[in-house]
């Protein structure tokens, strides 16, 4: 559990004078990440209403883990991939390698050997090159810089990959809860980060969410009103009394599953898990493309909320509070400039059962604009930040098992 250390944030102000005057004699009121809500109470309530977890049955190692798991908090998390004039990757490098490149990567951008300090203002937008990658031949390219892990883009191998990292370290689940208010009641967004995903649309790195909404920001009162369960760019919301709770405040999240039937000529294709939120086994029709149903049986293995909740205040892992991007000083805050970094969680476009749909995303205009198998940006810049999805509540459930 990480009890957020609040000389990270870089803005002084307060919410109100009153909350200035009050906080150093009543500890209440404070406000410096300007979320409206208490900055004492975040921790006590992320604590209060942490979801637990039910795996499906064939998950082995995707599971909430901290960043550092795939060293998104190190130099040699940073990777580049090179896209040639025609838009093609030719390759994807640990930014370790640029020096392979003639010239190195470094004469176009000096940051490169000090990657840490440019973290923050990287995005995906394409960074110029022009000479021989290794192995290639000489001319212009584009590089797109990503966090990365496994480098091989066939998701066979991913797994045995991240057991091995487990097997190592032993990092502790964890969960990134981040708070805005809606409606004037405090929303806690539970943000979980999945090594890779595993299903129809198979990509490395994966962020999925929940929305717990609360009736107050005080930890002795507070309760749930409802949740919002994401899976597959939907959402499901279901009230108080019609999910799952353990212990009277603490949501149960069933983690995506494996896919069940799917529309001609798409078939399915064996694989661990999804990562998606659910409120319940069950089947779970149409929720990707081509059709696509998940099979989610919450029989696999189960985290529940109090293994986030350590009670150790020193690690980064546990319970960790996302504030607003800028909020932060990450001159003095290292360790967190991953949250920063405008760029993709995973490898540009892995090995995928969807990529065969890749060819008429231009001639068939019932599918998304990809078929899933790139990275996915980081939780503040996905489209769920900050966000209430009012009007898409998606109720296509079959049955639960």
């Amino acid at each position: 559990m990480l009890d957020f250390d609040y000389t990270i944030i870089s803005s002084q102000n307060t919410s109100s004078t009153a909350s200035a005057f009050i906080y150093p004699v009543f500890n209440i009121g404070l406000d410096l990440n300007d979320n409206d809500v208490v900055d004492s109470w975040e921790m006590p309530l992320a604590q209060k209403f942490c979801p637990s977890f039910k795996l499906h049955s064939t998950t082995d190692w995707i599971a909430p883990e901290p960043v550092e798991f795939i060293n998104a908090d190190k130099t040699s998390g940073l990777w580049f991939a090179v896209i040639n004039t025609n838009g093609q990757k030719v390759g994807d490098y640990p930014v370790t390698d640029e020096a392979l490149f003639d010239p190195p990567v470094s004469n176009f951008h000096p940051w490169i050997n000090n990657p840490e300090a440019a973290w923050e203002t990287l995005t995906w937008d394409p960074y110029d090159y022009q000479g021989r990658p290794p192995g290639k031949s000489y001319g212009d390219y584009h590089l797109r810089f990503h966090f990365g892990f496994n480098g091989n883009p066939n998701p066979e191998t991913w797994s045995p990959l991240y057991q091995t990292e487990r097997d190592n370290n032993n990092f502790r689940h964890t969960v990134y809860a981040h708070f805005f208010l809606h409606n004037n009641n405090p929303v806690i967004q539970y943000w979980m980060f999945y090594p890779y995903n595993d299903g129809y649309n198979n990509h490395e790195g994966d962020w999925e969410h929940i929305n717990v909404h609360i009736d107050s920001q005080n930890p002795l009162i507070a309760n749930i009103i409802q949740v919002d369960y994401y899976f597959h760019k939907k959402v499901q919301t279901r009230n108080f009394d019609d999910f799952e709770v353990e212990d009277g405040t603490h949501p149960v999240v069933y983690v995506g599953g494996e896919c069940f039937d799917i529309d001609w000529p798409a078939t399915c294709e064996p694989g661990e898990a999804t990562g998606g939120s659910y409120p319940s086994a069950g089947i779970w029709n149409d929720v990707g493309p081509s059709g696509y149903d998940e099979y989610v049986s919450g029989s696999g293995p189960y985290i529940p909320y109090n293994a986030f909740i350590d009670g150790d205040p020193n690690d980064r892992r546990g319970i960790v509070i996302l504030p607003e991007p800028s909020d932060i000083d990450y001159s003095s805050n290292l360790h967190m400039r991953w949250f920063k970094a405008a760029i993709p969680w995973g490898l540009w476009e892995a090995n995928s059962p969807g990529e065969w749909l890749q060819p008429f995303l231009y001639i068939w205009p019932t599918i998304e604009g990809d078929v899933g198998n790139d990275g996915p940006p980081g939780p503040p810049y996905n489209s769920g930040w900050n966000t209430i999805e009012d009007n898409n509540s998606f109720s296509n459930y079959t049955f639960r098992p």
